[in-house]
């Protein structure tokens, strides 16, 4: 399956909340037709919604807790969350289905067998565990997903570069990047201190970072600009050389937000209308050279397409 092909479906652009969303939806919706059995259909669709809302619920904490896990690794935190999930369903469960009468107890739990907590836990941890598994099958996907997506846009992130006359000689894509998620990926965030306050950054939604008297502003996709009292130099050693180039004295980019280059000056995605001045190219050799190679590639491109502008 090519790159052009997959940029075409759209369940690869689909938000990862909305395919959730959608998930969730489809099996509320299965529930209700595999669990239709009983005298009274409105209890019995209040019953498996009810149900189905605590099997959403076990997903989503589960899920935050793997999250609080590997990513940010918050261990004892996810330990007691996960744990106190459990136990309040738990107890919860246990006073529905046993200590009162009700019809989720009605519906759910045999009444002629005797009620225990042993045998209740027995039941319980089954239903609970099914569930986890549904959360890690999820975390998975979202991981495939996020690989797929950085890897069928990259074609959409190499820009388009005008020359000293502004003719174009790279036409390549110059579409607004998406934003992708990362899930298990502990370089997403970049956390640093300013005086007495500590900032998290989202790297992958940096667009470029500028310096003025000291200040250094970050501009992102969302949001308010960030302005610090850290010299640009040290984002320089910080930040991720395969991701942000300098090309000033007072400037740092994201390269994947770049849209465009001409008359000395770089364009940023979702930052248009403000030119950004490149400084001596000789001083900044990686953005140099970086784009060099994307000349490169897009000629030979141009090349196999039978676009010589020679013949």
């Amino acid at each position: 399956m090519n790159r052009i092909f997959l940029q075409r479906i759209s369940f690869f652009n689909l938000p990862w909340w909305g395919l959730k969303i959608g998930f969730y939806i489809v099996y509320l919706v299965f529930i209700q037709i595999a669990n239709s059995d009983g005298d009274s259909i409105g209890e019995s669709m209040f019953v498996n919604t009810l149900v189905g809302l605590v099997m959403i619920s076990i997903i989503e904490v589960s899920q935050y807790c793997l999250q609080l896990f590997f990513s940010e690794k918050h261990y004892m935190k996810a330990l007691l969350i996960g744990s106190a999930n459990y136990i309040t369903l738990a107890i919860i469960a246990y006073y529905f289905l046993h200590e009162s009468d009700n019809a989720v107890s009605t519906q759910i739990w045999n009444k002629d067998i005797e009620a225990s907590w042993k045998l209740f836990l027995g039941n319980f941890n089954k239903f609970y565990l099914t569930f986890v598994k549904y959360a890690v099958i999820l975390t998975l996907l979202r991981q495939v997903l996020s690989f797929v997506r950085m890897n069928v846009h990259k074609g959409k992130r190499i820009v388009s570069v005008v020359n000293r006359g502004n003719q174009g000689i790279g036409d390549m894509p110059t579409e607004r990047p998406d934003q992708f998620e990362f899930f298990f990926d502990g370089h997403r965030t970049m956390k640093f201190k300013a005086g007495k306050t500590i900032y998290a950054l989202d790297i992958f939604t940096t667009v470029y970072l500028e310096v003025n008297d000291e200040i250094t502003t970050i501009y992102r996709v969302n949001g308010v600009p960030l302005k610090v009292k850290i010299p640009l130099s040290k984002f320089r050693e910080w930040l991720p050389k395969d991701r942000f180039f300098q090309i000033h004295k007072s400037r740092i980019i994201a390269i994947h937000y770049l849209l465009c280059e001409t008359n000395g000056h770089v364009y940023m995605n979702y930052y248009e209308k403000t030119p950004l001045k490149l400084g001596n190219q000789e001083r900044y050799p990686q953005y140099k050279a970086w784009k060099e190679r994307n000349l490169l590639q897009n000629n030979k491109k141009r090349f196999s397409n039978g676009e010589n502008e020679n013949l």
